[in-house]
């Protein structure tokens, strides 16, 4: 060897200086690679010209480097295009996909054919390649100019695959180009059967032809070659693809005329029929062989088989989808030179390995490369079976169901070069073995359940460049020694393991040839860092980077990795998942051209989104969704990403307008932009002209206009999500097309009106199931039928009328919302046939008749609401079949009867049914495979997640409606009977729903004991029997039930000692248990006695009387301050004419609520909270009573069948439970005040009451069951109140006709509709009116502002009224005290002509929840009286203007106000001040000093910075402070803890840092009442304060007395590091508590045991160590517990409680 080597050192210095002289002779007279001929520069030009012409092409993207630079210009060096280095002329065109045209672009960005000029290549006389695949060539054109491309003599390669248009025609013109070896015709249109017309000479004249492709055409029947004297001329003819066409078995006897062949390739062919041995014999030169997807069935005969022997050259051959046994390697052992062998799924899925030790690979002793995966052999590995194939090289078992270990034996197969048990069911640790395979190049174990650590040995395995462990449960740490050695990596997939600790990139730093590293994680252990040490530069190009929730460079400032800057190969980047900082990082796109997709979703980049500096063809997915960018979408995407198919930038801050430019994206296929702050209307185009786009998804902005009317055309559509935006208008009427495409159409939560087209209902999705969600709009009318076959219905909350459709398809029906509508009639038979329902809601409708019996036969149902209606009759026994329901609501019907005890029999869902599943949407194709045996294939993953439509209903409980979504309806369980006819006594059975959360019995007639055994409702958290006849005591075992946190027995005729205040029953009041006198003891005042419920007086009295005073000191001290009031009162009256005529009118009112003469004879009667019996005598003689009060009171008997000698003027019988007005009005003339509310009086209202009582000025009906109003005509009417019954139909528009004079007129709460009349502007005395809670729809009336000048009071909230109410000049609100418009869709901007002195007197004004926009006009803030401002929940932009209103309530959240928070606010008199939700930049203004009252102050979700100011601690009347989601760094200030009182603090999603504070301890809570209701009716209320909270994982709203029991601490999503604070475990009024995704380490308190009240304790993704304390499974009120990505660790507490 050393003598070889010596000699040729020798030659090599004798040659040296001959070299050198041949090279400097080379460089200067050979012309250069760019310099090329002029004529064929020209050529050039010319064809791209063409190109760009054809398809109006952007000339900078297409071949950019061909550019026109004048004569002489080095056309050699453009891309694409290759020279001969000695003449200069081109030799090579490769113009495949001119245009770049993914796999993804092929199917959808279709233009036309191209009309190739193709005399433009008769310019290259030296060509002798031209590649113009994939172009969509014009088959016209190809067809009559191919032919003249035979003066090319050279031209030897010839490639038109992939062009769609080429057909039959062409093949005379290729037949004239006899210099070809060359010729791929694959994918192209050529048809019928071969050869054409019987004409195979149109390729026999091809005599030079070496290889013919043609692959994937449709040819079909019989393959014939006729004729020896044509066969001969394709005597050269090596290469053979027909694979993918269609001809019959014949196939195989006629190419033995072609024994030339030396590959030939069939995949796809139905052969069906045994392996052709026989036949395959002649073909001698044969050297590979695939016959896969051919369908063969089993082997010849043993003679068949031999004669394989003449095959002496084929070393390869492929027969993976067919169907052999294992005689099929006996037969294949007479090859003798046999070396690639493929069997994949070719043996009955799922048998057992068919192979035996040393038998039948044996006869394979030449074989190097063996695939058997995708077989589903089942049992161990059979490494024994192996052992005598001594050149073994490849083993490939992935995709089978192999058990058990990886047998050591692995080791004796010492020539294995490539390894793969993929996607099997392996358990157990790695075998050493393994290190012993030194020639090991390509291992995959991915898809296992392996386990254990990585051997350390693995580092010896110095020749490995494929290793992929991914998907298995390998735990440890990722030594940095492990991966250091193994530089020939290529691939590297750890993702998805148990991996634990820090592992450094820059173990790569000197691996070459790293192309692809996938870490992607399960947990919250492992951390990738990537900037230690400083300033390494890495060696390697990567094409594959994905670093998924790794949790990358945690400890370093989550800085995006710095050795990015040094990548410029990239294909995917998947950085998702972590908490990356910074902005947007545009510089990988613009470093990357080859970019595909980039995955930034879930991180913390914020800033505008940057476009890159260049255009980048490749891009085609970019998800940025979840993080904090900011600003509006740019308007130039189009042109630096003109290809991108997926777009996500959902769950950001972006706002502005949806640019049109959008629209040009012509290969976008899904497109997410929800969860923004996005305003304007959406580009015509999407719906109309942008053809491509499967999924669109727009929900939760602030997007207006009517999108969906006019003509649409939605044929591409799969998925349309508009959802909660302020969309309006009415379905496109016009729309003729059925979608047969469209699976998911959700509009809930917008403003669109009409009806809905028949087009809707007709719907059929690819899967044939589709969904609409078109809940609260306003949509009206009756709901047409149609083909549709819904599996998710839901049209709540809208007007829909007339029956419930009979003619749906239910028979996939799973979700069906049809409540909060106008249905009438009965529940239709069809409900029959919804055998897969989980949800059906009919609740809030005019339903009728008796519940049906079927509803029972419903197996799968798990809600049922069927509340708010008006059935009767008595509750089915065949409900109790429901055993799999969780919720069941029938609360205010008029049901009878007693409870069935059956009911015990629901025991509740035994399996999820509403978790949240996610669904792939979109699947991009394999775009990257490594070029390695294993032709490993990376998908790119959870870049198009979407999930399946949540379903969402209201319940009520905890005293509270509010709305369930998602996989928390899994949890819930509630019983809701409540305001019915129901009589008997309470089921003991119902005792026995252990799992029941809710239970509702209230305002109905039971009677009898609280059952005993409810003491076993152990998730019990919401129990309600108020309002009945319960009898007995409050059983003292109930103090057992540690859920409950809302008890209410109120109103019963409960006697004796209430439990002892403990657990729970400590935090019940009084209200609990009012209406209850003989009750006693704690909260009670009522104490109990020994002896006696009754109280006797002292018969000793106290020396010192209490009217032992100085009477003339007394009398004289009362004078003064008397004379002092009364003048200071009449000159505040003198100074103000507006309290001047408030109190006059108040006075003339005043006579209608009192009698103003006195009583003559008897004085008036009163029974304060009496219970019994009413004795008739009574009042029978009272010959001349005139006011009689017996309200609030739980009489058991009343008078009847008696005729009153009396005639009252004055009737109270408030709260009484009447069910029909009482008779002895009759015979009443004289009344002039009647209070029957809080019943539940029903029918139409008795007009004779009106008509009999002509001096009737005051009549309250509030809360009953009325569906009509009075109507008839009372000059004397001054007050009407009708709030809260059950009236429909609109309002009348004669109704100042029958009350002239009406000041006080009340409708609110029912459910009129149509408009307001005009006619109610002529009510000239009206000073308050209430139209609030109803579904008025139309504009308000000018004349009610224009005529009604006394006009003080006005509240239309939650309606559907429209237009532009505040517009213009407002000169006409100039009296208005209090104006209610929320929640409405009234829009436009508010009259910026005003002028504060024409509204000098309004004090509220609340406009929250509409579509204004504009600016708030300045003339708002400097109102001298406006002490309540509530804009929540609009469009409004722009900054907050200063003023001097004395502000005591200001919500301006959820808007777009923007700038620094205005700092010239008067905030003296301020107690609510809600900013969240906008724009706000800068730090907290210093002037919140002056916030010296305030309760609620909300800033969050804004772009607030800085520190949190320590001044906030001085607040000490704040109760809720919320600065979640802004940019707040710095450490939790301690001065916090001086907030004693607060009940609510959200410091999360901000970049804090530092320890959490251990003083916070000292947050005892609120010592009082706040937020409770003030007021002496609905028409008086305080405004209510709002705010949103999240705990139990839900973000909901909470409003108004619920906030005084809330109590929460959230901290999550910071950076705050240290160990929890023990002392946290003293905040014992704690009801939600979230620490998680900080740093946090040490273990958990185990005084957290002391938070007896929390409900939800968050402390997952940090890195929390030790125990979970078994002390925690005392906290019985703990519902959400999660304690997930941690590194704790023993054994988990008990599973009690």
């Amino acid at each position: 060897m050393s003598t070889v080597a010596t000699k040729i050192e020798r030659w090599a210095s004798s040659c040296n200086w001959w070299l050198l002289m041949m090279m400097i002779a080379i460089l200067i007279f050979r012309p250069t690679q760019g310099g090329c001929i002029e004529e064929e520069r020209r050529a050039l030009l010319d064809i791209k010209s063409s190109f760009i012409n054809s398809y109006d092409s952007n000339p900078e993207q297409l071949l950019p480097t061909w550019i026109d630079y004048g004569n002489g210009s080095e056309c050699c060096d453009w891309e694409r295009v290759k020279c001969n280095t000695t003449t200069g002329h081109v030799t090579e065109l490769s113009l495949c996909n001119v245009n770049e045209i993914s796999n993804q672009h092929v199917s959808y960005g279709f233009r036309g054919y191209w009309p190739l000029n193709v005399s433009l290549f008769l310019h290259f006389e030296e060509l002798t390649s031209l590649n113009l695949s994939n172009n969509y060539l014009d088959g016209a054109i190809m067809k009559t100019e191919l032919g003249k491309l035979k003066s090319l003599k050279k031209l030897e390669i010839l490639d038109l695959s992939r062009n769609f248009d080429i057909d039959n025609g062409i093949l005379s013109s290729v037949g004239a180009l006899t210099s070809l070896r060359i010729l791929d015709l694959s994918t192209t249109d050529l048809e019928g059967y071969f050869p054409i017309n019987g004409k195979f000479y149109k390729f026999a004249a091809l005599e030079n032809l070496e290889m013919l492709d043609l692959t994937g055409c449709h040819f079909s029947g019989t393959f014939q070659i006729q004729g020896s004297e044509r066969v001969s001329i394709l005597n050269k003819l090596e290469i053979l693809n027909l694979g993918g066409n269609n001809f019959n078995d014949s196939l195989i006897t006629s190419l033995r005329f072609i024994p030339s062949l030396k590959t030939l390739d069939l995949q796809g062919i139905p052969l069906s029929r045994s392996f052709p041995a026989q036949e395959l014999a002649h073909l001698t030169n044969l050297e590979k062989l695939d016959l896969s997807f051919t369908g063969l069935k089993g082997i010849p005969n043993i003679e068949a088989c031999k004669q394989l022997s003449r095959l002496k050259r084929l070393e390869s051959i492929v027969l993976p989808s067919n169907n052999f046994n294992k005689s099929i390697i006996s037969c294949l052992s007479s090859l003798p030179s046999l070396k690639i062998l493929d069997l994949s799924v070719s043996f009955p899925w799922g048998s057992s390995f068919p192979f035996q030790a040393n038998s039948e690979f044996d006869m394979l002793p030449t074989l190097e490369a063996l695939f058997l995966k995708t077989n589903g052999f089942h049992g161990t590995l059979p490494m024994e079976a192996f052992t005598s194939l001594h050149n073994l090289e490849v083993l490939d078992l992935r995709e089978n169901n192999f058990v058990g270990i990886i047998p050591s034996a692995i080791q004796a197969l010492s020539s294995l070069r490539v390894v793969s048990f993929a996607n099997n069911k392996l358990n157990g640790s790695l075998p050493d073995g393994f290190c012993e395979l030194k020639n090991l190049r390509e291992l995959d174990l991915s898809d296992n359940m392996l386990d254990g650590s990585l051997p350390q040995c693995f580092n010896s395995l110095s020749s490995l460049k494929l290793l992929d462990i991914s998907s298995n449960q390998f735990t440890g740490k990722i030594l940095p020694s492990l991966i250091a050695n193994l530089t020939s990596l290529e691939y590297v997939d750890f993702s998805h393991n148990k991996f634990e600790g820090s592992f450094s990139f820059s173990s790569f730093s000197n691996h070459t040839k790293l192309e692809v590293v996938v870490f992607s994680s399960d947990n919250n252990k492992f951390e990738v860092e990537t900037e230690e040490p400083i300033g390494w530069i890495p060696m390697f190009q990567l094409k594959i980077l994905a670093l998924s929730n790794c949790n990358v460079n945690r400890r370093k400032g989550q800085v995006v990795p710095r050795f990015l800057l040094h990548q410029r190969e990239f294909i995917l980047v998947d950085i998702s998942h972590n908490s990356l900082e910074g902005q947007f990082p545009n510089w990988l796109i613009d470093n990357n051209v080859n970019l595909q997709i980039l995955n930034l979703r879930n991180n913390s980049f914020g800033g505008i989104i940057l476009m890159p500096l260049l255009t980048n063809s490749n891009m085609n997915g970019l998800d940025i969704s979840e993080n904090h960018m900011n600003g509006t979408i740019p308007e130039e995407m189009q042109k630096f990403l003109p290809y991108i198919s997926v777009l996500n930038l959902s769950r950001n801050s972006l706002s502005g307008v949806i640019p049109s430019s959008i629209c040009n994206l012509s290969e976008l296929l899904i497109m997410d932009l929800s969860d923004n702050e996005l305003s304007g209307e959406v580009p015509k185009e999407f719906l109309t002209n942008h053809s491509q786009i499967s999924i669109l998804k727009l929900s939760r902005n602030k997007l207006h206009g009517q999108v969906l009317s006019g003509n649409l055309r939605l044929g591409n559509f799969r998925r349309i999500h508009l959802d909660s935006n302020n969309f309006t208008g009415e379905i496109g009427t016009k729309s003729t097309e059925i979608y047969e495409g469209l699976s998911v159409l959700d509009i809930s939560n917008n403003f669109f009106t009409g009806m809905i087209p028949a087009w809707i209902s007709n719907m059929r999705g690819v899967d044939v199931r589709c969904e609409l969600l078109a809940r609260n709009n306003s949509l009206e009318g009756s709901f047409p039928c149609g083909t549709a076959q819904f599996s998710f219905l839901d049209i709540s909350q809208n007007s829909f009328s007339g029956p419930i459709p009979s003619c749906l398809d239910l028979q996939y029906m799973e979700h069906l919302h049809l409540g909060s509508n106008r249905f009438t009639g009965s529940v239709p038979n069809a409900f029959r046939n919804l055998t897969n329902v989980l949800t059906l809601d009919i609740g809030n409708n005019n339903l009728s008749g008796m519940i049906p019996e079927f509803l029972g036969e419903l197996s799968k149902l798990r809600i049922l609401l069927l509340r708010k209606n008006n059935f009767s009759g008595v509750i089915p026994k065949q409900l109790c079949k429901l055993s799999n329901a969780s919720l069941i609501d029938v609360s205010y019907n008029s049901l009878f009867g007693s409870i069935p005890g059956c009911l015990q029999n629901i025991t509740g869902p035994v399996h999820l049914a509403f978790i949240e599943k996610s669904l792939m949407t979109y699947s991009i194709m394999s775009f990257y495979t490594h070029g390695s045996v294993l032709n490993k294939m990376f998908y790119p993953q959870r870049l198009n997640w979407m999930f399946e439509t949540q379903d969402e209903v209201r319940f009520t409980t905890k005293s509270l409606s509010l709305p369930y979504k998602g996989d928390i309806l899994d949890i819930m369980s509630g019983l809701d009977l409540s305001c019915n006819k129901l009589t008997g006594e309470i089921p003991e059975e119902l005792g026995l729903l252990t799992q029941i959360r809710a239970l509702n019995l209230s305002h109905n007639q039971l009677i009898g004991p609280i059952p005993v055994n409810f003491s076993n409702l152990a998730n019990i958290e919401s129990l309600d029997l108020s309002l009945n006849g319960l009898t007995g005591k409050v059983p003292s075992e109930l103090i057992k039930l540690t859920s409950l946190s809302i008890f209410n027995v109120s109103h019963n005729n409960l006697s004796g000692r209430l439990p002892e205040m403990k657990s729970q029953f400590g935090t019940f009041t009084e209200a609990s248990y009012e209406g209850n006198p003989l009750l006693c003891g704690p909260p009670l005042e009522k104490k109990c006695t020994t002896n006696s419920q009754v109280t006797h007086p002292s018969v000793e009295e106290d020396n010192d009387k209490w009217y032992d005073i100085n009477m003339t000191s007394f009398y004289g001290s009362s004078s003064s301050t008397c004379i002092v009031v009364l003048f200071g009162f009449f000159a505040l009256l003198y100074i103000n004419p507006h309290w001047r005529r408030r109190w006059l009118d108040w006075v003339e009112d005043y006579k209608l609520r009192f009698v103003s003469e006195g009583f003559q004879t008897n004085k008036p009667i009163f029974f304060d909270s009496g219970w019994g019996i009413l004795p008739s005598s009574l009042v029978a003689n009272l010959t001349s009573l005139e006011y009689i009060d017996f309200s609030h009171n739980l009489f058991e008997e009343k008078p009847v069948g008696w005729i009153p000698m009396f005639h009252l003027e004055i009737l109270e019988l408030s709260n009484c439970n009447m069910k029909m007005p009482p008779g002895f009005l009759l015979q009443q003339h004289n009344l002039r005040q009647v209070d029957m509310s809080r019943n539940s009086l029903e029918g139409h209202y008795p007009n004779w009451l009106v008509k009999n009582n002509t001096y009737l000025e005051r009549l309250v009906l509030r809360n009953n069951l009325f569906g009509s109003m009075p109507l008839y005509r009372n000059a004397n009417m001054k007050w009407l109140d009708m709030s809260g019954n059950g009236m429909i139909g609109t309002i009348p528009d004669d109704i100042p006709k029958f009350f002239p004079n009406i000041r006080y007129l009340n409708l609110s709460m029912n459910s009129l509709s149509g408009v307001i009349p005009s006619s109610i502007g002529e009510l000239s005395q009206l000073w308050i009116l209430g139209l609030s809670d109803n579904e008025l729809s139309g504009e308000v009336p000018k004349g009610l502002f224009t005529n009604v000048s006394r006009l003080d009071f006005l509240k239309l909230s939650n309606n559907k009224l429209h237009g532009k109410v505040l517009s213009g000049n407002l000169v006409n609100l100039g009296n208005l005290h209090s104006v209610y418009l929320d929640s409405n869709h009234f829009t436009a901007k508010i009259g910026i002509n005003s002028s504060k002195e024409t509204h000098e007197y309004l004090r509220v004004l609340d406009i929250s929840n509409n579509l204004f926009t504009g600016m708030i006009p300045n003339w708002i803030s400097n109102m001298s009286m406006l002490s309540e401002l509530l804009v929540r929940n609009n469009s409004f932009q722009g900054r907050f203007p200063c003023g001097a209103s004395p502000f005591s309530f200001l919500d301006i959240s959820q808007n777009s106000f923007s700038g620094p928070i205005p700092s010239c606010l008067n905030l003296q008199n301020m107690k609510h001040l809600l900013l969240g939700s906008n724009k706000f930049i800068g730090s907290m203004a210093k002037s919140f000093r002056n916030l010296t009252s305030v309760l609620t102050l909300d800033i969050g979700n804004n772009y607030l910075s800085g520190r949190i100011p320590e001044f906030l601690g001085e607040l000490s009347t704040l109760k809720i402070l919320l600065l979640r989601k802004n940019n707040l760094s710095g450490s939790i200030p301690k001065q916090l803890c001086q907030l004693s009182k607060v009940s609510l603090l959200d410091l999360s999603g901000n970049s804090l840092s530092g320890s959490v504070p251990s003083c916070l301890q000292n947050i005892t809570g609120p010592t009082h009442l706040a937020f409770l209701k003030v007021g002496l009716d609905y028409m008086a209320l305080e405004t209510e304060d709002e705010v949103q909270y999240t705990t139990k994982r839900l973000f909901l709203n909470y409003k108004g007395d619920i906030l005084d029991y809330m109590a929460g601490l959230d901290f999550s999503c910071n950076k705050l590091i240290g160990e929890i604070p023990q002392e946290l475990g003293f905040l014992t009024q704690l009801r939600a508590l979230n620490l998680s995704h900080n740093h946090l380490i040490g273990p958990i308190p185990v005084n957290f045991s002391n938070l007896a009240k929390i409900e939800s304790l968050d402390l997952s993704s940090n890195g929390l160590t030790g125990k979970v304390p078994s002390q925690l499974f005392k906290l019985t009120s703990l519902s959400t517990f999660n304690v997930s990505d941690n590194n704790l660790s023993g054994r988990l507490p008990d599973m009690k409680a």
